[in-house]
């Protein structure tokens, strides 16, 4: 049970502000182009996710979505935000639109991902997941969440070794708790055959 329990506070510390300028994690090079009369409107929206007022963010990329309904990076944030509040079809509806409007999204699919799985969804969660890491290889977050699906809700154990061990080639080997369900889960491939259940 405690493993369940640290590995879904990971998932939720995933959370990441998508920019134009600056992409989290290698994002995919097509990205929305931010129209010119959007951008002192984003940056008060991100500088209110920095001083934790997450009412006013929503606010202003709620207006950003409206003023500029061709805009993914807006509909990517707002269903960040909405996902670390746990409003859940908010921030599907959100990434959802991202996805539509800029399908090379990794960042909006890979917590569309996450959404899915609190759903219980958790093919769908997988395929999203894999479709963040068909758009960037190198999205450590997205590994690190396809492992964590892997190993507790499909018991794919030696698919969530590959994700774990990916992750930590990603990130410099520095997630110590990730090394420990690295060594759990390479004793129980070698004695399971790599699945379990």
């Amino acid at each position: 049970m405690w493993k369940l329990f640290i590995k879904s506070i990971v998932i939720t510390v995933a959370f990441v502000l998508v920019g134009c300028e600056t992409l989290p994690e290698k994002q995919s090079a097509t990205q929305s182009v931010m129209p010119s009369g959007a951008k002192a409107t984003y940056t008060r929206a991100i500088s209110a996710v920095k001083a934790g007022q997450d009412k006013k963010a929503i606010q202003l990329f709620t207006g950003l979505t409206q003023d500029y309904p061709d805009f993914a990076a807006s509909f990517t944030n707002l269903g960040l935000l909405y996902l670390k509040q746990e409003k859940l079809a908010e921030a599907e509806h959100a990434f959802n639109q991202a996805i539509i409007l800029n399908p090379v999204d990794a960042v909006a699919y890979n917590h569309l991902g996450i959404v899915l799985r609190q759903r219980g969804q958790f093919v769908q969660a997988r395929k999203a997941y894999e479709k963040a890491l068909d758009i960037n290889s190198g999205y450590a977050s997205a590994h690190l969440n396809l492992g964590i699906l892997n190993d507790l809700y499909l018991q794919d154990l030696s698919t969530a070794l590959q994700h774990y061990q990916r992750y930590q080639v990603l990130t410099g080997d520095s997630d110590k708790q990730v090394a420990k369900w690295i060594v759990d889960l390479e004793r129980q491939v070698k004695t399971s055959g790599g699945k379990q259940g």
